[in-house]
């Protein structure tokens, strides 16, 4: 009876065993959920050059490993070889051409594996007398740069005829929009208008962004409302509007505007940063960089003295002088460039405003 109760319980032992292997092969399997990225990849190397380009997992999974397989297999290795995916996983592949490899097409294959997954990258490589270069532009668009002191007019109008009776009214009314990068340095403004000609029946009334700023009974000659900096806004609006003729009720209040003009006040620095992304293969290969940009405005409307331009990358001066109007700056690996965010910055010294147009950082990669 003992034996047999003996049996049972290494029967039983084994069957437990068993279900836990299991357990843990189905889990892993099922924790087997990967994407790879890219499928294939085709790249021109010159002869005892080397290249590379990244692998993208995303996922989860345990214990992956990548093997290279073909005639190219030796010519391949990786930044790390043996890990874990979470989320996402990025691996930088690395092709060493020697120099004895011959002219021409060779094949191999990069495997990622763990348990239960397997996933072929197939490879090609062309070997030629020069690295086929690569070439990626990345665009600021336009943008002011600089310390700006002064006034700008930011709209003007000309001979506009102000009226209000009790049957009819003609109130002129136009926008004033300024730009974005220049609103953070507005200290105040004003409203300029010359009256030419009125009729002295009713006051004469202007809203600015729909404010009543001004309401009085005025005659020929220049008036100046001060406009508070709070109040000033990118876009504004500006009415003239007459008012009611009193007891003269047959006829109505008139003003003949010369011209009415809004002056903003400006008193600050302009500093533009920009950040852009790199890949480790474009950080580490990169044969010339090139910064280039038009330069439309010196003075962005108000007088300035010409002055240095300060360009940064990664906080590394690139360029101080007074740029040109067409504007070209080359470098090469004396810029340090890195694997991930880095950051472009414009500046200028003391007095000095410059529009910049059609602002591009161009990288050519090996």
């Amino acid at each position: 009876m003992k034996g047999q109760i003996d049996e049972f319980a290494l029967v039983l032992l084994a069957g437990l065993i068993l279900i836990g292997i299991l357990v843990v092969v189905w889990s892993s399997q099922a924790a087997t959920q990967i994407t790879v990225m890219p499928e294939s990849k085709k790249l021109t190397i010159a002869r005892g050059s080397s290249s590379s380009f990244p692998i993208f997992m995303n996922g989860s999974a345990k214990n992956v490993t990548l093997r290279s397989y073909g005639e190219i297999a030796s010519w391949i290795s990786f930044d790390k070889q043996n890990f874990d995916v979470e989320k996402e996983e990025k691996v930088t592949v690395y092709i060493n051409v020697p120099v004895t490899a011959s002219y021409g097409m060779h094949w191999g294959d990069i495997y990622v594996e763990t348990l239960g997954f397997q996933k072929k990258i197939s490879l090609s490589v062309n070997v030629s007398t020069r690295t086929e270069e690569k070439t990626r532009t990345i665009g600021f668009g336009d943008f002011t740069v600089g310390y700006i002191v002064g006034e700008e007019t930011v709209q003007e109008r000309f001979n506009l005829k102000v009226e209000k009776g009790y049957f009819s009214e003609f109130s002129p009314s136009f926008a004033a929009v300024l730009s974005e990068e220049k609103l953070p340095m507005v200290v105040g403004g004003y409203i300029q208008i010359v009256v030419d000609q009125t009729n002295g029946l009713g006051n004469l009334i202007v809203e600015f962004n729909d404010n009543i700023t001004f309401d009085k009974k005025v005659g020929v000659g220049e008036i100046i409302i001060p406009i508070s900096k709070d109040s000033i806004k990118k876009s504004n609006s500006i009415v003239l509007r007459a008012g009611n003729p009193g007891f003269v009720f047959w006829s109505s209040s008139l003003y003949t505007i010369a011209s009415v003009k809004f002056v903003v006040e400006y008193n600050g620095t302009i500093f533009r940063e920009f950040n852009f992304s790199l890949e480790d293969f474009e950080a580490k290969n990169l044969k010339e960089g090139k910064l280039s940009f038009f330069i439309s405005k010196y003075d962005v409307g108000i007088p300035q003295k010409l002055g240095n331009l300060i360009v940064k990358i990664n906080d590394e001066i690139i360029y101080q002088d007074i740029p040109p109007s067409y504007f070209v700056r080359r470098f090469g690996d004396e810029v340090k460039l890195k694997e991930g965010i880095n950051t472009i910055s414009f500046s200028t010294e003391k007095g000095v405003s410059y529009l910049l147009e059609d602002v591009a950082l161009t990288l050519t990669q090996y």
